[in-house]
């Protein structure tokens, strides 16, 4: 089991007087561990998110974990728990979309650098994007739009991104782009003939021992209780909880090769400690070698920002990473506040589990403390580690 410390200076009369946490964040004689621990509970009494779930990890044991806050402000407060399912937004990318393509990938049935045209019927003016060029974010798509202003009804969704104009050439410009991760998630589809969150059940969250991921958490029989809330939808006048944020992945039903995966601390960390092993999950291996080394294989070089295989790179551009991170180091964030990073060179992961948008997406403070997380969690003292088996 995962290992909880709960610590938010809110209540922390329980513990010790807000002055003796101040002075304490600011001894300069603090393990990494307790500045961690700081950083973290400063995140909560700071107003950055109301509650939180972060780990650090290696390749086969739980190095840190911490759980605090709230999984719910208002209407009524609810605290945070171990076990609780987060909406990881655009960690789905990675955790489902990139994984299925992976698996297929190594079975011969899906090839990276073949184009669209070969998959679709109709592949409209994106036919010679390739699904390297999907993965990567260079097929030519436009950064975001809402679907729901433009589409009639779901099953409309796929003429109508491939109907679009082209921003350029594919291959030619990085766009991050949802369109084209809702494009191959389709692609999937078709190739294995069943439901996207059928096929990551069977083929990634399964085989991983992830049994606590799924979409579309509360037709999969979970409470509300047991889900962490995101925002207050003016629209619907009720705080979203168990239904996808992204209003995209909601439009299509809750299921999108963009968003709408539900995750916990403790499957995340298993999902990182199968990527640390190199494709190995605790369940047998699940990848190739050659398939995880394409997640951290810049193929962007020519562009401004440096992608692998589903994965944004620390190397180059616009990233959360941090120099500590080392060389080689790959991950994602999701705009609900959830994040990943990897670090090959330390063999460690990084996880950030956080609720940002409840109860509005407005409050963006903690996308430039990300780099802050991640620079502590991989200066972590390995000599204070408290090493727990997942």
């Amino acid at each position: 089991m995962l290992g909880i410390l709960l610590l938010n200076s809110k209540s922390a009369a329980l513990i010790e007087s807000e002055d003796t946490l101040r002075i304490t964040r600011e001894n300069p004689m603090e393990s990494n561990e307790d500045k961690l621990k700081a950083f973290l509970g400063k995140l909560m009494d700071d107003g950055v998110c109301p509650g939180l779930a972060a780990a650090v990890c290696s390749e086969d044991k739980v190095l840190f974990t911490y759980i605090g806050g709230l999984k719910q402000r208002i209407p009524k407060q609810i605290l945070m728990t171990e076990s609780a399912l987060f909406d990881v937004a655009s960690l789905t990318k990675v955790l489902a979309t990139t994984m299925i393509s992976s698996v297929l990938c190594d079975s011969g049935q899906l090839k990276y650098d073949t184009p669209l045209q070969h998959y679709l019927e109709s592949s409209g003016n994106y036919r010679c994007a390739t699904i390297r060029q999907l993965l990567t974010h260079t097929a030519g798509f436009v950064a975001e739009q809402r679907l729901d202003a433009v589409v009639g009804q779901p099953d409309e969704t796929l003429d109508y991104i491939l109907g679009t104009q082209p921003i350029a050439s594919p291959g030619t410009k990085y766009e991050y782009s949802c369109f084209g991760f809702i494009v191959l998630g389709k692609i999937l589809e078709r190739i294995v003939g069943a439901p996207l969150d059928s096929i990551a059940r069977d083929l990634v969250f399964a085989p991983l021992g992830m049994d606590h991921t799924v979409f579309n958490p509360l037709q999969a029989g979970y409470g509300e209780n047991t889900i962490v809330a995101t925002e207050f939808d003016k629209t619907l006048q009720k705080v979203i909880v168990g239904t996808v944020h992204d209003e995209n992945a909601r439009f299509l039903g809750g299921v999108a090769g963009n968003a709408g995966v539900f995750s916990s601390l403790g499957d995340t960390v298993r999902f990182c400690q199968m990527l640390l092993r190199d494709g190995c999950g605790q369940r047998g291996n699940f990848i190739s070698h050659e398939r995880v080394r394409e997640f951290s294989t810049d193929y962007t070089y020519n562009l401004e920002t440096a992608r692998g295989i589903g994965f944004l790179l620390g190397s180059r551009g616009a990233t959360p990473a941090s120099e500590n991170a080392g060389i080689g180091n790959y991950g994602h964030t999701g705009f609900t506040g959830t994040s990943l990073w990897i670090s090959q060179s330390k063999k460690m992961a990084a996880i950030l589990l956080t609720n940002r948008v409840h109860p509005t997406r407005h409050n963006t403070t903690l996308l430039p403390l990300r780099e802050k997380f991640h620079s502590l969690a991989f200066a972590f003292d390995e000599t204070s580690k408290l090493e727990r088996g997942v």
